[in-house]
């Protein structure tokens, strides 16, 4: 009998832990769990436009005008200044007519602004004056997610310091912080299998091979309306009468 009321005690709880993880934190668990696992930015300089693959509630897959595409102005600035970040791209809904705002960010993480201003000249070059102008890549990234590969991520934590030659120092906070940095780096791949790799739909795959229709640009129609805020109705109070003194009471 104990083992019994034991067991539904437990059923209980774990369908309860089970539907408050649905009802409130699922929202949370699919930014990095059950989700497709990257983010694909595509560009096509024979249709001079702009793919961007995203979930659906992140915005889903875009098809924006390269023309309208404006990028983070980092020329000029110091060299740590941009350690750690990557090239942002955006599209200015005053400019696309967009109801959005469309960002995207491409590439590693820099090691500093001269890197995210050559990725920015290699796109430039590639969508301007096409594939002969930019030097071929030496490695692609590849799409297995490797267990390495997340112990990189974990790393990369600490990656301006080391190229700001503070590498004794590195050492001795990796080592203090190895723990943490496996249970994060274990955690990251975990998130990785529990994804999926995205593919492009057929008429992207196939936008600018010969005798191949080209992609709409997307138009506000494809995201649903903007919610709209409906005024509060102020009601009326009621003016309340003055009281009657004690003296009109008596009369």
């Amino acid at each position: 009998m104990g083992d019994y009321i034991f067991g539904l005690v437990l059923a209980s709880m774990t369908t309860g832990c089970f539907y408050l993880v649905f009802r409130y934190a699922h929202i949370f668990i699919r930014l990095e769990n059950f989700v497709q696992r990257r983010l694909l930015i595509r560009f096509n300089r024979v249709t001079r436009q702009v793919y961007l693959h995203r979930p659906r509630f992140a915005g889903g897959i875009a098809v924006l005008d390269w023309e309208q595409v404006i990028a983070q102005s980092v020329v000029g600035e110091e060299e740590s200044a941009n350690a750690g970040r990557q090239l942002l791209l955006f599209w200015d809904p005053a400019i696309t007519g967009l109801p959005h705002l469309h960002l995207v960010f491409v590439g590693k993480t820099a090691d500093g602004t001269s890197d995210l201003v050559n990725l920015w000249e290699f796109i430039r070059r590639y969508m301007e004056e096409g594939p002969q102008s930019v030097p071929v890549p030496k490695k692609l990234l590849g799409k297995v997610p490797w267990p390495w590969q997340s112990a990189m991520v974990s790393l990369n934590f600490f990656r301006p310091l080391w190229r700001a030659g503070l590498r004794w120092q590195v050492a001795c906070w990796v080592a203090l912080a190895s723990p943490g940095l496996a249970v994060h780096a274990t955690g990251h791949w975990i998130s990785l299998l529990l994804c999926w790799e995205p593919r492009w739909p057929r008429i992207i795959r196939e936008a600018g091979l010969p005798g191949k229709p080209v992609p709409p640009l997307s138009t506000a129609a494809d995201w649903p309306p903007l919610p709209t805020l409906e005024p509060t109705k102020k009601t009326s109070r009621r003016t309340r009468k003055p009281r009657k003194s004690q003296s009109e009471r008596e009369v």
